[in-house]
């Protein structure tokens, strides 16, 4: 005689995870992005570390490592920007001069404590 034999799985009280929406960067902050990309990439065609034989490749290419920069930076201000000292941060960039290590987080009015509205 042939006989099958069923093994059933119980499911117990699975809870399902709850799905919480990534938080997202504000608009603000991608704008504030934008505009310390463009002004630090500024500082390097000035300084010529943009070109085939520079630090960055094209203008592109240090616009891409700048925004990451960025991102790293300011992505965590989910309220916005205070866009006086944005002001501020980009005018501090304007004045850098050549030849030194240029490094967003080593200009206090650029930093995430200085420019996310709390």
């Amino acid at each position: 005689a042939f006989s099958l034999l069923f093994i059933g799985c119980e499911r117990g009280d699975e809870v399902e995870p709850a799905l919480v929406p990534a938080a997202r960067t504000s608009p603000a902050a991608e704008r504030a992005i934008e505009s310390i990309s463009a002004a630090r990439c500024d500082h390097e065609q000035r300084c010529s570390t943009i070109g085939p034989t520079s630090e960055y490749m094209t203008r592109e290419h240090c616009l891409n490592v700048m925004r990451a920069d960025g991102f790293d930076e300011l992505g965590i201000c989910r309220l916005g920007i205070d866009q006086d000292k944005l002001s501020g941060c980009l005018a501090q960039i304007a004045n850098q001069t050549c030849g030194a290590p240029f490094e967003l987080a080593r200009i206090a009015a650029c930093r995430s404590d200085e420019l996310c509205l709390d």
